[in-house]
């Protein structure tokens, strides 16, 4: 059985609505590559209304019973925690599956490689190979990622594997670099 847990006060912030951890059908969603008009908590969905031209963020469940409190009902809604315009915020939003236009899942890895890439001369030609030969896509990230490695000031190196953005030992803030090792180089360098 599908979890069911409640959010919201009800008063000042946001509505009290029960949601279930089921996959919600959305008519108008893409069905082109990856894509699935099924929209399941921990998916990735775009949507847009009149007023929000292009909304993204990760599906938390589906409303299963809207309040009676004399605004429109959202009983079958998506709630979304949705990722602010300048990646700034995170915040929830009652999504109306109508409304989404995308949905597909989300590879982990590459938000946290994108967020962790230092920018440097020794990283963005190996970034550029990466983007021309295809592997800066979401199903060929987890092998890019075998070409970085993961340094902390104080503790030294180890092979990026996706998980680490803090160091282990201190939890202080680690660089993600290019590796020079000949093993991992392209054939063609």
């Amino acid at each position: 059985m599908a979890w069911r847990t409640t959010i919201g006060d009800g008063h000042s912030h946001m509505r009290r609505v029960t949601i279930v951890g089921k996959a919600t059908y959305c008519k108008n969603a893409s069905t082109i590559g990856y894509s699935s008009r099924n929209a399941r908590p921990g998916d990735f969905v775009v949507w847009q209304t009149n007023d929000n031209p292009r909304c993204y963020g990760r599906v938390a469940g589906r409303i299963e019973q809207s309040p009676n409190d004399g605004l429109e009902d959202v009983t079958g809604w998506v709630v979304v925690l949705a990722l602010g315009d300048r990646m700034s915020q995170l915040y929830f939003r009652f999504v109306n599956p109508d409304d989404i236009i995308e949905c597909f899942k989300l590879n982990k890895n590459l938000l946290v490689f994108f967020s962790s890439i230092e920018m440097n001369d020794e990283t963005i030609p190996m970034l550029f190979r990466e983007e021309v030969r295809g592997g800066l896509i979401d199903s060929y990230v987890d092998k890019t990622m075998e070409r970085f490695s993961v340094r902390c000031p104080k503790h030294g190196a180890w092979k990026f594997d996706g998980t680490y953005t803090l160091c282990p030992v201190c939890a202080g803030k680690v660089e993600v670099t290019a590796m020079k090792y000949p093993e991992l180089q392209h054939k063609d360098e």
